[in-house]
């Protein structure tokens, strides 16, 4: 993009500012930083966030949670937080540590998913508590490589299929 596109673009984004009253040093005032602003919408904002399933078995409870994943990463408003926060991750230390803690925040609200596979005995009694941080990982992880990256739209199919992949694995079973 040239100079004067960018340049008529941040001066109708002032001007909308202007004309809801704010400025950035309004926002600045509350946050320090972009780092610190973006950390705040991850941690504290309602978009990112969604119900904790009980299907009655892990491959449901773990079919909604990658089903909400792939939601909010093609809900327009939660996609551009989201979107947002990855890109500038790595040039912030600050919203890093927000990340972090979202991440953490995330999985503890989720372990009730694994403590109740292995009730139902789905899971061992001595299953590490790590598998549902490995399991997310991978489930959101398929979700943000094909909606974020690839720009690839997903089938019908592609949380029933991506949720069994990891609970099953793609081998041949003798």
């Amino acid at each position: 993009m040239d100079k004067p596109v960018v340049a008529r673009r941040l001066d109708r984004r002032r001007r909308r500012r202007a004309r809801r009253g704010q400025h950035k040093t309004t926002l600045y005032r509350w946050w320090p930083s972009k780092g610190a602003l973006l950390g705040a919408a991850l941690v504290n904002g309602t978009h990112l966030g969604f119900p904790l399933p009980d299907t009655g078995s892990l491959q449901g409870d773990l079919e909604a949670v990658l089903g909400s994943v792939v939601t909010l990463l093609t809900t327009p408003t939660a996609s551009k937080i989201a979107v947002a926060a990855l890109g500038a991750i790595t040039q912030s230390p600050e919203l890093a540590a927000h990340a972090r803690t979202f991440f953490a925040n995330r999985l503890a609200k989720e372990q009730p998913i694994l403590d109740r596979a292995i009730t139902r005995g789905e899971l061992a009694p001595d299953t590490d508590p790590a598998l549902l941080m490995h399991l997310m990982d991978m489930l959101a992880g398929a979700a943000w490589l094909r909606i974020a990256f690839r720009q690839v739209p997903l089938d019908d199919a592609f949380v029933t299929r991506t949720v069994h992949t990891a609970l099953h694995g793609a081998l041949v079973r003798p």
